[in-house]
């Protein structure tokens, strides 16, 4: 699930963040503030130790000054999560 609110309502940095940072697969909020000047359309994606890469969440379109956030439950203890632009 994915939502956008604006900033004004949160405390959040730049770009992409995470509480817990390192769940190891417990569940996560994953957030995306968006600082820069246009809209932009964004994908939670979980990326496998072997590279490849698969959609957690979105995708979510975002406007400037608002971020989007989804719940992942259950992580995957290995590898990594990021935003990514998609479509």
């Amino acid at each position: 699930m994915a939502q956008t609110v604006p900033v004004s309502a949160s405390a959040l940095p730049c770009w992409t963040s995470f509480d817990p940072p390192a769940p190891h697969g417990a569940p996560m909020y994953q957030y995306y503030l968006n600082c820069g000047s246009a809209t932009v359309t964004v994908c939670s994606v979980y990326i496998a130790p072997n590279g490849q890469l698969f959609q957690a969440g979105g995708p979510v379109t975002v406007k400037p000054t608002y971020y989007a956030w989804w719940y992942i439950n259950p992580t995957e203890v290995t590898g990594r999560y990021t935003t990514a632009f998609c479509t």
